[in-house]
C-alpha cells in the first residue's frame, strides 16, 4: 500500500492526478492524506474544499485528512518560541507524526512524496515519483491544467518562515 502524502499544492496536486489517472501503475494501490496543521493558507483549504476533493469524488477516491494534536500557532504559543529556518519541528509535529501515526494505524505502507525534479536535492531516501519522471514545477503546472484544474498556489502554513 503506497500513501499520497498531499500537501494541497502543486506539486502534490500533480502526482495525485497522475495517481487517480492509472499513470503510475507500480503505486496502484493507494491512499491520498493530508495533514491540516490547522494553520493552512486560506487558499489551500479553498482549493481543497472546492476543487481537489470535489475532483477526487468524481473519481470514487477520498481525501483522508489528520490533525495534529495541537496546531502550529498553539504549539509555538505554549513552548513561547516561533518558527525557525534552522529548526523544522513544525513540519515533523504538524505533518509527518499525524501522517505516520495514521498510516501505521491503517495497515502500514511507504509514502509517495510530491517533490519535483528540480528539487530533487530534498528527501534522496524517499520515494519521488516526479523525480523519477524527470517532472518539473512547470510539468506539474501543465499537469493539472491538462485535468482542468486551477493552479493550486503554494501551499503550508501561514506562518511559516520558509
Amino acid at each position: 500500500m503506497y500513501w499520497l502524502s498531499y500537501g494541497g499544492g502543486v506539486n502534490s496536486t500533480a502526482l495525485a492526478i497522475l495517481l487517480v489517472r492509472g499513470i503510475l501503475p507500480e503505486y496502484s494501490i493507494f491512499r491520498i492524506v493530508f495533514a491540516d496543521t490547522g494553520n493552512e493558507r486560506p487558499e489551500t483549504y479553498f482549493y481543497i474544499n472546492e476543487y481537489f476533493q470535489p475532483w477526487l469524488e468524481k473519481h470514487n477516491r477520498h481525501l483522508e485528512i489528520v490533525r495534529p494534536k495541537e496546531t502550529v500557532l498553539e504549539r509555538w504559543e505554549r513552548l513561547r518560541l516561533t518558527g525557525s529556518r534552522m529548526f523544522r519541528s513544525c513540519t515533523e509535529h504538524a505533518k509527518i507524526k499525524p501522517i505516520n501515526d495514521y498510516v501505521n494505524k491503517n495497515g502500514g505502507g511507504e509514502s509517495l512524496i510530491g517533490i519535483d525534479a528540480s528539487e530533487s536535492h530534498r528527501a534522496p531516501d524517499a520515494i519521488r515519483p516526479l523525480v523519477d519522471l524527470d517532472i518539473d514545477r512547470k510539468g506539474c503546472l501543465d499537469i493539472i491544467s491538462m485535468e482542468g484544474l486551477p493552479n493550486p498556489g503554494k501551499s503550508g502554513c501561514w506562518c511559516c518562515p520558509f
